[in-house]
């Protein structure tokens, strides 16, 4: 009886084991959408940024100023940019 318990408990044990690295490795795998989300970068990507600062106030020419140099350096980003007044910003 002592034989039949210990290939039962290896049994149970193989299976385990087998049982987590069927899990892990499916979990190592990934989904496979790597490849296409750098299919998605090399093409035009657009930008939507909100901001609070002043029409024509000195935050806003620097803020539109690093929006322009960043376009500058990345040809293929477009950046829309839209005032939100402060006491909207909440909303």
């Amino acid at each position: 009886m002592n034989g039949v318990a210990r290939g039962s408990s290896r049994r149970k044990r193989l299976f385990a084991i087998v049982l987590f690295s069927m899990i892990f490795l499916s979990g190592c795998l990934g989904d496979g959408q790597e490849n296409s989300q750098q299919a998605d970068a090399d093409g035009e990507i657009v930008l939507e940024v909100w901001h609070t600062f002043a029409a024509e106030s000195k935050e806003e020419e620097v803020f539109m100023n690093s929006v322009s140099s960043f376009q500058s350096a990345h040809p293929n980003v477009t950046v829309e940019v839209t005032m939100v007044p402060f006491g909207n910003a909440d909303q």
